[in-house]
């Protein structure tokens, strides 16, 4: 008996075939450290983006990650500071994959507060492992008040482009 139950038990232990083109699981609740390098002169490390989220497998080859982030970067006269209130991210299923995704909250720069979003894509390494690494574009806007367009005031800048290095875990 125990011999004809130990497989058994084996094969419904959750261990599955791998599906070509697919790894390991999607990470579930996820944290997110990076660092980013702005064009303000020269690349140096000038900020960092701390964030949380909740990792889904999508229809498709598509994974999908929902969360919230924090943004900071200096170097443009002033620091931008970028609280995320939702971050959306979509990602292929391989261990090598592109990343997509947009984040909507609000900037501080400047010494204004206005509503803010920002785009992302890049590469995610090692996607559905233990420790992902990204590297990405990221475009933060500003966009302002008073005209159809949400155009900034002359004296006020608007878009902000950073390079990002980061882990998730």
């Amino acid at each position: 008996m125990t011999l004809a139950f130990c497989p058994a038990a084996r094969a419904e232990s959750g261990i599955t075939a791998t599906v070509p083109g697919r790894s390991g699981r999607t990470k579930g609740l996820n944290l997110m450290a990076s660092v980013l390098a702005a064009p303000a002169g020269e690349w140096k490390p000038s900020g960092f983006l701390l964030g949380w989220g909740v990792e889904q497998s999508g229809p498709g080859d598509a994974d999908f990650n929902v969360g919230m982030s924090y943004l900071r970067l200096k170097g443009f006269g002033a620091p931008v500071t970028l609280v995320n209130l939702l971050d959306l991210t979509m990602s292929g299923q391989g261990a090598t994959t592109f990343i997509f995704g947009s984040s909507l909250g609000a900037a501080d720069a400047q010494g204004r507060t206005r509503m803010a979003m920002r785009l992302f894509l890049g590469v995610e390494f090692f996607h559905r492992r233990a420790l992902p690494v990204d590297l990405a574009v990221d475009l933060i806007m500003k966009m302002c008040e008073g005209n159809k367009n949400h155009e900034c005031p002359e004296q006020e800048q608007q878009t902000w482009v950073a390079g990002r290095l980061g882990f998730r875990f």
